[in-house]
């Protein structure tokens, strides 16, 4: 196979409704549009920046920004030039950016104020980064250094995005995801993973080009980027732009702009019901609701559908390394509380057993998948792409089964995977952090059940002899090395972990302890 200009990102998912729809309205945020004319015009500055930068097809570049315009007009730039976007948890603290920046080989970091400081200030460190780039506006407070290279000062976009020829399989996006062992894997995400999963975005909400879009996922997860951003861009929709989550904000965004579709995780819907002046907002513009990251509640379901005029809300499931959705309540079927739904665009799904062999009809299994949507591996790591693909079917790790209607059911996680209000938290990576204290002689990480959240980090502790330690100290300690959501919000001291003959503590019994 040739590579080819078509294969791109930017060629499926932009050009085609810029060249159609140049004067519409984009993008929308804090009460600035943008047109598809500016978007190119806005892409087009930053792709003459990389450039003149140096930066090169195959180079990895790091993002690490909120919600703002300038991590999709950066983020396309880079894969218009057939470079690697590497987004990052603007909320991460330095020690788990700098594995990322390591691992990946990247050269160049683009971030607003605060969290590029963050990393600037360890720049000793990575060996391999040749720019740090300031996107966004800059505080007079505390002034990032001289070497620091700013959009703002560059030259204004000519408007011409002329992609880059490259292959279906060319990586375009790097998504670290720690999984159980507490060491980050890079999932390598092809170009025609991103615009595949951008095409099944537009099938599963029915996108047409009148939409409006509420775009407050975070962007640098792929569930944001393409069910919110590359999806709407993909038939010329608007996005309604969100840097952060708040219920007030998000309200407000649909009320204003009489917004059509909404995506979000349990929790973003669970807030913006329990707020006591949800009535003084017009939300029944929408027509389409996702929520992801976690099963909803019936009692939440019928509560949103009420305050909706009757719009369902539909469920998904997801893995990072199937670029996002695997599955999801097709509008078309009845909506079946705890359901995962249906395999989404493009996606076969199996339910198998320890051998690999399928199960029947409401036996439980483990949910495996391919397709189009399926990363090609994991960055330099052989071992675990062999592991998690096997005969061209991603292991998912998760134990599902499949009533006689083909709707999907999770039973369990075979990963210990913790969702707190729709975003993944490793116990290993955790328990990794508190064994840095000295005062901690065992540590184990569950999730705890949450109405809120949907589960919360609790760490059981076994402390060293002759030594005391508070809650309170505990989480300070975590802090200084985690984002705030992987922080455990609960912590208990026990005097020995539950084992088994192996000497493996049985977390299933702490599961248990806690109930």
């Amino acid at each position: 196979m040739k590579k080819s200009v078509e294969y791109n990102l930017v060629a499926k998912c932009l050009l085609p409704s810029a060249g159609r729809y140049p004067d519409s309205v984009a993008m929308v945020f804090e009460g600035k549009e943008f047109t598809y004319r500016d978007i190119l015009k806005e892409v087009s500055r930053y792709v003459a920046m990389l450039k003149k930068l140096g930066v090169k097809r195959g180079e990895v570049v790091a993002f690490l920004m909120t919600n703002r315009p300038e991590f999709p007009f950066s983020y396309l730039a880079v894969a218009s030039m057939g470079a690697i976007a590497l987004p990052i948890d603007p909320s991460y603290k330095p020690n788990e950016v700098t594995f990322r920046i390591k691992d990946s080989g990247t050269v160049a970091v683009i971030g607003n104020e605060q969290p590029l400081q963050r990393v600037y200030a360890v720049k000793d460190t990575l060996s391999t980064v040749r720019h740090y780039i300031l996107a966004g506006p800059e505080s007079a407070g505390t002034p990032l250094p001289k070497d620091v290279v700013r959009v703002k000062d560059m030259k204004e976009g000519n408007g011409k995005v002329e992609p880059c020829d490259v292959l279906p399989d060319d990586t375009a996006h790097i998504l670290y995801t720690s999984g159980t062992t507490g060491v980050p894997k890079g999932a390598m995400i092809t170009h025609q993973n991103l615009y595949t999963n951008a095409e099944a975005c537009v099938k599963n909400a029915s996108y047409v080009h009148e939409d409006r879009v509420v775009c407050v996922l975070p962007l640098f997860h792929c569930f944001g980027l393409l069910q919110t951003l590359f999806g709407p861009f993909f038939v010329g929709a608007t996005v309604l732009l969100v840097e952060r989550f708040s219920a007030k904000a998000v309200l407000e965004t649909i009320d204003k702009y009489k917004a059509t579709v909404m995506q979000g995780v349990p929790t973003f819907y669970i807030l913006m019901l329990n707020l006591p002046e949800l009535k003084s907002y017009s939300i029944k513009s929408l027509r389409f609701c996702l929520s992801g990251g976690a099963s909803t509640a019936v009692e939440i379901l019928e509560r949103w559908k009420q305050a909706t005029g009757g719009v369902v809300l539909q469920d998904g499931y997801g893995l990072s390394e199937a670029t996002a959705l695997v599955c999801r309540t097709p509008k078309e079927f009845p909506r079946k509380p705890g359901s995962l739904g249906r395999p989404s665009y493009r996606t076969e799904v199996r339910i198998v057993d320890e051998e690999g062999k399928d199960v029947p009809q409401g036996t439980v299994g483990e949910l495996v998948c391919r397709g189009p949507l399926v990363m090609k591996g994991y960055l330099n790591d052989p071992s675990r792409t062999a592991e998690a693909i096997r005969d061209g079917w991603l292991h998912s790790g998760d134990l599902v089964y499949a009533d006689p209607d083909g709707d999907l059911f999770l039973v369990g996680r075979k990963k210990e995977i913790i969702f707190r209000g729709g975003a993944n938290v490793y116990p290993r990576e955790v328990e990794e952090v508190l064994y840095k204290n000295p005062k901690v002689a065992e540590a184990a990480v569950i999730g705890v059940p949450d109405e809120l959240f949907g589960e919360k980090v609790k760490a059981f502790i076994v402390l060293r002899s002759g030594v005391t330690a508070t809650e309170e100290e505990t989480k300070e300690f975590c802090a200084k090395y985690l984002a705030k959501y992987k922080t455990p919000e609960y912590v208990e001291f026990i005097s020995e972990m539950p084992k088994t003959t192996t000497g493996k503590i049985r977390k299933v019994a702490l599961k248990e302890k806690n109930k």
